[in-house]
Order: structure tokens, then sequence, then C-alpha cells
């Protein structure tokens, strides 16, 4: 058998020319020492990056710790800063409040009261009027006829013109009046004494107790006005010649007939108006006010004696009880105040005739309450001066029996004595 194709053989010492021990322990010496060296070199090599990053590590720990102390540091002079700056800014707003001027002084308000009207007196004497006033009055009533049409402060307007128009010559009677009217006045003066002022200076004093005083029934009646007499002799003919009229207009149209009166026919109303302010002011002379409380109190309403006398009743009211119930009758949804009108229309339409048979019944009824009036007043008297007699006895008994008791105490200090 022939042999088969030969292996190759792997033999260092062939390859090499070195024997096996021989190369052996050089191969492996240097192997060794090239491993070890290495080795060493590696190790050297990490170690010395291991030191590196040590060092590297305790760098970046301080320079972090570093850091954040500075950033703290930054913080807490940022934070000492603004404070700083906060309190500065305070301190300037201070100086600056304090260095303020300051305000002016106010101008002084006027602190004292007003002080209140003073009442006009009604018993005063009238103010003189002045020659415009006197030409004014008698010629208003012309010049509003020549212009019916023109308001009351157009009138003012046109009577002021007519006044300006006025030569020297007709000027003379308005000025000759005025003067008049004015020495009158001076005169009346002269007699006059105001009344004492009891008010508090400060004006106190209720205003509400003045006007709550009642009217002195005992005072002197006012005197009467000229246009006054006028309107009471006249009224009656206006109002039969104007039956529709109101109150108001019976008063325009009496107005209107005194306006037209000639100076000679006002002399007769007048005189009356005259004589009665002579009368008022002698009776003014004689009286005596009653006097008045700084703080009045409303008095007591007396109780009404039920054992008076009734009243008397006036010719309307007893037409008005005798025609109330037919009227009512006839209009049964009109109220109280209705009726009370449509019987005073049918009282006013009464003839002359018919208005007397009511006026005699008042009479017999006016007649009647003054009798019983009479003796009503007379027996009030007399049981008036029997209790003031009672009183009397009481007091005088009161008296004796005081005197008796002064008495038995006399006598028993003189027996204690003994």
């Amino acid at each position: 058998v022939e042999p088969g194709p030969t292996q190759p053989v792997y033999n260092e010492d062939v390859i090499y020319g070195t024997t096996a021990g021989e190369g052996e322990e050089g191969e492996s010496s240097d192997d060794e020492d090239y491993g070890s060296k290495d080795e060493a070199s590696e190790s050297e090599d990490i170690s010395d990056g291991e030191d590196e990053d040590e060092d590297m590590g305790d760098a970046s720990d301080s320079d972090l710790e570093e850091a954040r102390k500075k950033a703290k540091k930054s913080k807490g002079k940022k934070r000492a800063a603004e404070s700083d700056e906060e309190s500065s800014k305070k301190k300037k707003k201070t100086k600056t409040k304090k260095a303020a001027p300051a305000p002016a002084p106010a101008s002084p308000k006027n602190t004292t009261k007003k002080t209140k009207k003073k009442k006009k007196d009604p018993n005063a004497p009238k103010r003189g009027m002045g020659s415009f006033m006197f030409f004014s009055s008698a010629k208003r009533a012309e010049i509003k006829a020549e212009n019916p049409d023109a308001t009351f402060g157009q009138m003012g307007k046109l009577v002021g013109e007519a006044f300006k128009s006025l030569s020297e010559e007709d000027r003379k009677e308005w000025d000759n009046k005025a003067k008049i009217d004015k020495e009158r006045y001076t005169e009346e003066m002269k007699n006059y004494e105001a009344p004492a002022d009891d008010s508090d200076d400060d004006g106190s004093e209720d205003e509400a107790s003045t006007k709550t005083v009642k009217k002195d029934p005992n005072a002197p009646k006012r005197a009467m006005t000229s246009y006054m007499y006028f309107m009471q002799a006249k009224r009656a003919e206006i109002k039969t010649n104007n039956p529709d009229a109101t109150f108001g207009e019976i008063a325009k149209l009496v107005g209107a007939e005194f306006k037209k009166l000639t100076d000679e026919e006002k002399e007769e109303w007048e005189e009356k108006s005259k004589s009665d302010k002579e009368r008022y002011k002698k009776e003014m002379k004689s009286y005596t006010p009653p006097k008045i409380s700084s703080s009045p109190k409303k008095a007591a309403k007396a109780k009404k004696d039920p054992n008076a006398p009734k009243k008397p009743m006036t010719s309307f009211m007893l037409y008005s009880n005798a025609l109330r119930p037919k009227i009512k009758v006839k209009n049964p949804d009109a109220s109280f105040g209705d009726i009370a009108k449509l019987i005073g229309k049918k009282f006013k339409s009464l003839s002359d005739e018919d208005r007397k048979k009511w006026d005699a019944k008042a009479a017999v009824e006016k007649a009647r309450y003054k009798k019983e009036n009479e003796k009503y007043s007379a027996k009030i008297k007399k049981e008036e001066s029997e209790a003031s007699a009672d009183d009397s006895d009481d007091d005088d008994d009161s008296d004796a029996a005081s005197e008796d008791s002064s008495d038995d105490d006399d006598s028993d200090d003189d027996d204690d004595s003994n």
C-alpha cells in the first residue's frame, strides 16, 4: 500500500532554528517581559487615569461648592441692596413730607348766625307813599283799559313811561300828595311805640310758638279801608247782576268798579275809612295786649258742659236741615260735600220773601239762646259764689283748730316748767 500524502508537521525548532528547550525559555521570557511591561504600563495608565479622575472629581465638587457660595453671596447682596433702596426711598418720602410747606391758613368763614327777620308789627303806621305810587294807583285802571292785553310787567312799564312823560306842573300834583302822606307818617311815628322784643339774642326762640298764638278776642277791630266799605255796599248788587260768578270773579268785578270811581265819588268811602281809623287809634291807646309766655303750652280744651244751652242755628243751617233729605233722595250717589254745594246754590237762589222766613226762624233761635244763656250764666255764678263761701268757712275752721292746738302746747310747756 502506497502511503498517502503526508500532513505538514508544525515544528517550531525547524522554523526558528532553535532547540525546543532554549526556544521555549527565551520565548517565554520575552513574552513574559512583554506581557509584564504591558501590564505594568496598563496598570500605571489606569492608576494615573483613576488619579486624574479623582482629581477631576475633587476639582468639580469644589467648583460647585464655590459657585453655590458665590450665588448665595450674590443673592444676599442683592437682597441687602434692595432693602437699602427701599429704606432710602422711605426716608426720602418722610423727608419730603416733613419738608412740605404747611398749607396756607383758610380764610376765616363768617361764623356769625344769620339774624332772623323781625316780623312786621301790624299796629305800626303805614309808610308814606311816593309820588309814583299815587300816580300808579290813580292811572293804572285807565292805562289797563287802553291796553287790555298787556301783562302785569308790561303795565308797570307803561305806567312808568306815562309818569316820566309828565310835565313839571302835572308832576307837582303827585309830589304834593306824597309830601302830605310823608308828614302823616312822621306824625304817627312820633306817637308809635314799637313792641319790646322778648326773643333771645341768639334767635333760638321757637318760631312755632308765635304761629300758634291765637288772636286776642278783646283786641280792637282793625280799621276798614275805603275799598272794604265800597265792597260791603256794592257786593250784593254785583252778585245779583252776575249770579253765576264765583267768589273770586265777584271780587275782580268789585275791584274794577272801585277803580272806575272818580276822586269825588271816592271821597264818600275815604271819609268812612278815616273815621274808622280814628276809632281804631283811640281803642288801641286804652288796649293792653295779654302777655305771651316764652314757652307757651297748649291749654287743655275745656270740656263742654252738657247742661249748657245749645247755640242758635243760622238761617242757612235751618234751611239745610229742612232741604237735605229731599236733595239726598234726588241725588242718592252724591257725597256729603256735593249735597252741601247743591243746598248752598238753592239757598243763594232764594227770593227775598223766601229768605225772610228762614231769617225769622233764625231770630227766634237767637232769642231762645239768649234767654237760656242768661239763666245758665246766673246759675254758674251762684254755684261759684257758694263754693267760694264754703272754702272760706273751711279756712276759718282750720285757723281756729290751729290756734287751739297752739294754746294747748303753750299750757303744756308751762306745766313742765313748774
